[in-house]
């Protein structure tokens, strides 16, 4: 089994920003306007083909590709849970459970 690297590299860190520039750019082009705080977190993690369509409000899902993700508390139980039951022996992404 891989082990996914959690560590916050120079080089992760760069190549997060580079995509997070790239997609901004482009969804601002796209609508054509600024974009409020929610709107650049999400257009960073859009998913790159994704950007490439053309945008209906009525007929697009969003396909989002994060970096990493945490979880809390009970997410985080629940989220174990459900990888035990579906037999799953490790996840796609670098994951971390923050408990208070």
């Amino acid at each position: 089994m891989e082990k996914i690297k959690i560590a916050t590299t120079p080089e992760m860190t760069e190549k997060v920003y580079s995509k997070l520039e790239k997609n901004i750019s482009t969804y601002r082009k796209t609508v054509n306007r600024s974009l409020t705080l929610a709107e650049k977190i999400l257009a960073g993690h859009l998913e790159e083909d994704f950007l490439e369509r053309k945008l209906d409000d009525k007929t697009n899902y969003v396909f989002l590709r994060p970096d990493r993700v945490a979880l809390q508390d009970v997410t985080g139980q629940t989220v174990m849970l459900q990888f035990m039951q579906a037999g799953l022996k490790s996840v796609v992404l670098p994951t971390t459970v923050h408990c208070d």
